[in-house]
C-alpha cells in the first residue's frame, strides 16, 4: 500500500514539474536574487562578450575577445548583479558595461571597458577575479563597486572554481595575509575534481591500454543517453532550468523561515566584514605597486523609501572606504543618490508568501546610461 502511494505522489509529482516547465520560460541560474522584473544584460561586440558573469570561464571570454580586437589597455570594471541586471527591461536597452565600452573608445582609442560581475559578490571574490585578470590581460585602470549589503557575504563560490586558476594567480593569493591560504584552499577544492577529470580525459585520448576503455565507454554512453533523452523527455531537457528554479524557491524559503524581506535591517557581520576589508586593502595595494589606476565607489541605493542598512553601520563603513583609498591613492566616490526614483521599479518577493518588493539593487537601462556618463567622466580624470 505504501509503495503504491508513493508510485502515485511520484507520478503527481512527476506531471507537475512537466506541466510547469514546459509552460515557463527558460530559468538561467545567474538569474537568482533578479526576480521577474529584472534580467541579466551581457553585451558582446563582434560576438565576444565584454562582460563576464557568473563564472571564471566568462573571464577566458573576455580574453578571447579582448586579444582579437589588437589587446588593447584595459579598464576592468567589477560588481555584483546591479552591473549586469536591467529592471523592466526593453528590446535595445543596455548596460553600464556597455555604455561605458562604447562611449570611452570614443574617447580613447587605446584603452577598453570590461565588465565582470557576480550576484551578491565579495570583495574576496573581486581579489581572485582581479589576480587572474591582472595575469591575463593588460589591466591599467580598476573600477570596484562596493555594495554594503555584500560585505555580509564570505569566501567564494563554486563558480569561481569551474576553471582552474594560473599558478601566478595561486601564488599571489597564497601569499595574502591571514586570508589568502583559506581562499587558495576554496578555489582547489572546487577545481581538484575538474583538474582530476581533465587528466582522466588526457589519459583516455592518449593511451590505448585496456584501463581506460571502461572510462571511454562510460563517457560515450553517456553522451548518446542524454542525446536520446534530451529528444523525448522534456524534463530532462530543461534539467537544468529545473535545477535553477529548485535553488530559487530554496532561496525564498530560507528568506520565509528566517523571516527575511526587501527591507530587512542588513548589520555588519564582524568576521566577513574584517576578511572583505582585507581583500580590498590587497586589491588596492597590488594596483599601487603595479600603478593600476583605482576609481572606488559606493553602489547606488533606492533612497525614496528607508534603506535596508543600519545607518551608524552604514556610515562607518563608508568612512572607512574613504580612509582606505586615500591610504591607497584610490579616487573615491560616493554613488548611492546618483539614480534618482524613478529610475527604480520593484522585485519579485524574496519570500513565499509576500506580494512584490521594492528594488534596492536594480534599475532601468537610463540608471545604468547615467552611471556610465558618470563613471566615464571621472576616467578621463584618473592620472
Amino acid at each position: 500500500m505504501k509503495k503504491t502511494i508513493f508510485l502515485l505522489f511520484s507520478v503527481i509529482i512527476f506531471f507537475g514539474l512537466l506541466v510547469f516547465v514546459s509552460s515557463s520560460a527558460v530559468f538561467k541560474p545567474g538569474d537568482i536574487g533578479l526576480g521577474k522584473y529584472t534580467s541579466g544584460y551581457s553585451p558582446k561586440i563582434n560576438g565576444y562578450s565584454i562582460h563576464g558573469m557568473n563564472s571564471m570561464t566568462s573571464l577566458l571570454d573576455l580574453k578571447k575577445g579582448w586579444a582579437k580586437r589588437g589587446q588593447k589597455e584595459v579598464i576592468l570594471w567589477l560588481g555584483n548583479s546591479q552591473l549586469h541586471g536591467i529592471n523592466q527591461m526593453k528590446i535595445g536597452d543596455k548596460n553600464c558595461i556597455d555604455y561605458s565600452f562604447c562611449s570611452f573608445t570614443k574617447y580613447n582609442e587605446r584603452k577598453e571597458v570590461l565588465g565582470f560581475s557576480l550576484p551578491n559578490a565579495n570583495l574576496m571574490e573581486f581579489l581572485v577575479v582581479f589576480l587572474e585578470a591582472s595575469n591575463q590581460m593588460l589591466i591599467k585602470d580598476l573600477i570596484i563597486l562596493v555594495c554594503f549589503d555584500d560585505i555580509r557575504e564570505n569566501g567564494l563560490r563554486t563558480e569561481l572554481s569551474d576553471t582552474v586558476c594560473s599558478k601566478m594567480t595561486l601564488k599571489e593569493l597564497n601569499d595574502v595575509p591571514d586570508i589568502g591560504a583559506s581562499l587558495v584552499n576554496e578555489l582547489r577544492k572546487g577545481y581538484k575534481t575538474n583538474e582530476l577529470n581533465k587528466k582522466d580525459l588526457t589519459a583516455v585520448n592518449k593511451s590505448k591500454t585496456i584501463p581506460w576503455i571502461p572510462t571511454l565507454i562510460q563517457e560515450r554512453s553517456e553522451a548518446f543517453l542524454n542525446k536520446e533523452f534530451d529528444k523525448y523527455c522534456l524534463l530532462w531537457e530543461k534539467r537544468s532550468s529545473m535545477r535553477g528554479y529548485i535553488f530559487n524557491w530554496l532561496f525564498k524559503l530560507r528568506n520565509t523561515v528566517l523571516f527575511i524581506k526587501a527591507d530587512s535591517k542588513r548589520k555588519i557581520l564582524r568576521g566577513p566584514y574584517q576578511s572583505n576589508f582585507k581583500a580590498l586593502t590587497t586589491i588596492l595595494s597590488i594596483s599601487k605597486d603595479q600603478n593600476i589606476k583605482v576609481l572606488l565607489y559606493v553602489s547606488p541605493i533606492r533612497n525614496d523609501v528607508p534603506i535596508p542598512y543600519d545607518s551608524n553601520e552604514y556610515s562607518l563603513f563608508k568612512k572607512e572606504l574613504i580612509l582606505l583609498a586615500n591610504q591607497y591613492n584610490a579616487r573615491f566616490v560616493n554613488l548611492e543618490n546618483l539614480v534618482p526614483p524613478k529610475y527604480w521599479g520593484f522585485k519579485e518577493s524574496t519570500n513565499i508568501f509576500q506580494s512584490d518588493e521594492v528594488d534596492y539593487m536594480h534599475f532601468q537601462a537610463a540608471g545604468h546610461k547615467l552611471i556610465s556618463d558618470t563613471i566615464v567622466e571621472l576616467l578621463k580624470e584618473l592620472k
